[in-house]
């Protein structure tokens, strides 16, 4: 499963969850925001969306962000929601990482 985690502050917080997510996903992508950072991580090892808000609860994950994925859970709307552009900024990739073993 995809995790995503909104860190709104420095690039050391952004950046331990970078490398933790780098032990246990097959591919890890760090991008800068206008407030703050994005990691996402593709083929975590949790098996429903529940164990998901643990994990991005436990990383520090914007929790406005993980309150309205938790209704949105509910209701069966989109999850984990993150915007490319958001008020004319566009967030950069800054680190990308993969084991190699990618679908």
């Amino acid at each position: 499963m995809r995790i995503t985690v909104d860190i709104d502050g420095p690039l050391w917080r952004a950046l331990s969850v970078f490398y933790q997510l780098k032990s246990v996903c097959r591919k890890v992508e760090l991008y800068k925001t206008r407030k703050g950072f994005h990691v996402i991580g593709y083929g975590a090892p949790v098996k429903n969306e529940e164990e998901v808000l643990q994990v991005r609860r436990y990383f520090g994950d914007d929790n406005l962000r993980i309150e309205i994925d938790e209704i949105n859970l509910k209701s069966g709307k989109p999850f984990q929601v993150l915007w490319n552009i958001k008020n004319g900024f566009e967030n950069k990739l800054i680190e990308v990482w993969s084991n190699g073993y990618l679908e």
